[in-house]
């Protein structure tokens, strides 16, 4: 079945929860890609050959707090990519198609979304956040 909305988004921002709740509140078809990380090109090629022209769909990226982010990926597969957290950087390439913007955080305060995490997470050690914002203002400059 062809998706009504498509999903590009980022591992660990709440791609499926968001999935799920955009199927059941617009009652659509719904699909997710976590490609980002990709060079725009390739993000592209994939989109065309799986999908064809993204100015057919309506198109939705999902954020989330970068310092969240990073932990829940370092606790599931121990690493952290902060190439992958300038989600502007990101979704800029896809402003053409006028996509809508999620933050995962925000989307939690809605008692119908579907995140069965929200509020389960384990506390963050404060070594994890400093290296997170270090790496950060390494990477990116001032944060």
């Amino acid at each position: 079945m062809t998706p009504d909305i498509i999903i590009l988004g980022f591992p660990k921002c709440g791609t499926t929860s968001l999935m799920k709740y955009l199927e059941k509140k617009y009652d659509k078809i719904v699909t997710r890609r976590e490609w980002c990380y990709l060079p725009f090109e390739e993000q592209l090629k994939k989109f065309n050959k799986e999908f064809g022209d993204p100015a057919d769909y309506k198109l939705v990226f999902i954020t989330r707090n970068p310092v969240n982010r990073l932990w829940s990926l370092y606790k599931t597969a121990n690493k952290i990519p902060f190439e992958e957290c300038n989600y502007w950087h990101w979704i800029k390439m896809w402003n053409e198609y006028r996509p809508d913007v999620y933050n995962l955080e925000g989307l939690s305060a809605d008692p119908d979304f579907p995140h069965l995490n929200v509020g389960k997470e384990s506390k963050i050690p404060e070594e994890f956040k400093e290296l997170v914002m270090k790496g950060m203002k390494q990477f990116y400059g001032e944060w």
